[in-house]
């Protein structure tokens, strides 16, 4: 049974769908240019370019993290604050605790 590959959409698969079909009904399909033979070459090919890109991907947002300063506000998402300049936004001092006074009167055990 030989693997095809829909070329048009049919009511037995859409386009780009893989089935394994009789001989017969690939040839038909083969003849009225609806379908192509698949070869597994073909999908073993594609799944390792993809896996290629996404590896490039994940390796090109780690360097543009690296440029991220470390002083940088970020995001719940880790994404850097950008302000209406489109700079990123510095993190803010935090401001030195004061202390705070104590209550005077006659309700200041409460």
């Amino acid at each position: 049974m030989p693997k095809v590959k829909y070329l048009k959409d049919l009511c037995s698969g859409r386009t780009g769908n893989v089935h394994d079909l009789q001989d017969y009904e690939a040839n038909v399909l083969i003849q009225l240019g609806a379908a192509e033979i698949f070869d597994d070459s073909e999908q073993t090919e594609a799944v390792r370019l993809a896996a290629e890109h996404a590896e490039a991907a994940r390796l090109a947002a780690e360097k543009e993290y690296e440029q991220i300063p470390p002083d940088a506000l970020l995001n719940l998402n880790g994404r850097p604050v950008v302000d209406d300049f489109c700079d990123m936004a510095q993190q803010l001092e935090p401001l030195p605790e004061t202390e705070k006074p104590a209550k005077k009167g006659s309700k200041a055990s409460k």
